[in-house]
């Protein structure tokens, strides 16, 4: 039921109904050990927590982290989906999305869409995709998530803003029912403003919010987020705590859902974190979902 002012107008919060336990994997993803162990309801959004291995996710698409470039980094979440798919994902598809990237910056008008035409072939022909986005939709939002940037050596390469997002076909995860891989960069450059003390919260919050985007410009209707800036970046002191990890996403998520609404074919977002799918992680992490906000969103 909604929450109601004094003056009686319906407030923007929604009074949240949540669900903690170990969920069943839908079929459709298959034989799995990853599982949702935590949701709740956000407007016309289901926003969850998955425990498991982030190759194994049940939603039909996941964020993988990387690097402007498009590169695989050092992180373990990006290996492990590189591991699982292959070269094929940051030797082969990621230097066709640069290719197209490269062509849609540096031409207009029918060049320009026929660039981003590009795209939709490609998660066509590698992913079975119909993409749901128009070839103006994808030119727009190439263009507002990357740049074209220059080396020391003065030569000249397509990257992506820090938290933007692009997707890509999903290889040998689309055996287990996923079908999306939102390539994102999670690579904070310490020599500009706003990125020299690493990853923050509201970076966390990009990282959701524009892989939400992503997935949704394609026209999946679920995703996974990982557990970003947890790991080896936190080890390397440029990452996140487990709070502001989880607190960044929830922000994101919230996000999307308020500026997309009925709109949006994506409707589940989840945040994966790699432990076992049990009853006592259940309630630890629906416990630091709850610390960090869930039921007030």
């Amino acid at each position: 039921m909604d929450n109601l002012d004094a003056k009686g107008d319906r407030k923007s919060s929604i009074v949240s109904i949540e669900k903690v336990g170990v969920q069943e994997r839908p079929e459709a993803f298959g034989v799995g050990d990853t599982k949702r162990v935590y949701e709740i309801q956000y407007k016309s959004f289901s926003i969850g927590i998955n425990l498991g291995d982030i190759a194994q996710v049940p939603t039909e698409a996941v964020m993988c982290p990387t690097t402007p470039w498009l590169e695989v980094g050092g992180g373990a979440i990006e290996n492990r989906l590189a591991d699982e798919i292959g070269d094929t994902l940051f030797e082969g598809y990621a230097q066709k999305l640069m290719d197209i990237v490269g062509k849609v910056l540096a031409t207009d008008g029918d060049e320009r869409l026929q660039a981003a035409s590009e795209l939709q072939k490609l998660l066509k022909e590698k992913g079975g995709m119909d993409v749901e986005a128009t070839s103006e939709q994808i030119a727009s939002d190439i263009a507002s998530s990357c740049e074209i940037s220059k080396f020391e050596d003065g030569r000249e390469h397509p990257a992506l803003f820090y938290g933007a997002a692009i997707p890509a076909p999903s290889g040998s995860l689309l055996e287990g029912g996923i079908k999306l891989v939102v390539l994102t960069n999670v690579t904070p450059d310490g020599s500009k403003s706003g990125q020299e003390g690493g990853m923050t919260r509201k970076h966390m919050e990009d990282f959701t919010y524009n892989a939400c985007k992503a997935a949704n410009l394609v026209g999946v209707h679920s995703i996974t987020i990982p557990a970003v800036g947890t790991g080896f970046a936190a080890t390397f002191g440029f990452g996140l705590s487990r709070e502001d990890s989880m607190g960044g996403f929830l922000a994101g998520a919230k996000r999307f859902a308020d500026e997309f609404g009925n709109d949006s074919s994506l409707k589940q977002i989840d945040y994966n974190i790699y432990t076992q799918p049990n009853a006592e992680n259940a309630k630890q992490v629906a416990k630091l979902a709850s610390d960090c906000g869930a039921k007030n969103l």
